[in-house]
């Protein structure tokens, strides 16, 4: 029993999630977010929009846990398809409808919206503002791509064929 070693499980956890967290960090990125005004339902509150789906309901499960009567289990969805093209705002068959305000527009389910930065949008009696985010390139432009011929080595013959 002396030959034991002690384990310290924070330094282990700490690695482990640094790790995770670096090698995710440019899918885990938002690249928006949705401001929930204060009101009759709490605080205001803001929730990160990432690439691909990101669905609007009551459910815990959904990016954007809204746990209010008037909010349907799954009410909307915003879709990111990439960093730099609007997100596309969706009804999907919620009870109390999604609206954009300005101007007055009524989304019906499945109808596509084009969400332009700090537009207001109301899921059923619930006001927010979808923002964009300033995302940096996944890569930066080097200039432009050029071609060079590989060089032939001296006594070097043609590559036999197999």
């Amino acid at each position: 029993m002396e030959d034991t070693q002690a384990i310290d499980w924070d330094v282990e956890e700490e690695e482990e999630t640094e790790q995770s967290s670096e090698s995710l960090r440019c899918n885990v990125e938002p690249v928006g977010r949705l401001h929930i005004f204060s009101g009759a339902h709490g605080p205001e509150k803001d929730f990160p929009l990432h690439l691909g789906k990101n669905v609007v309901g009551r459910m815990p499960d959904c990016s954007v846990a809204l746990p209010f009567p008037s909010i349907s289990k799954q009410h909307a969805e915003i879709e990111i398809l990439a960093w730099d093209k609007a997100p596309i705002l969706r009804d999907c068959g919620s009870l109390n409808g999604t609206q954009i305000l300005r101007p007055p527009k009524v989304l019906s389910p499945g109808v596509s919206h084009r969400l332009r930065d700090q537009e207001l949008i109301l899921f059923a009696d619930l006001l927010c503002q979808y923002h964009r985010l300033d995302v940096s390139l996944p890569f930066v432009s080097r200039g432009p791509l050029t071609v060079e011929e590989t060089p032939r080595v001296q006594g070097e013959t043609q590559p036999q064929r197999l």
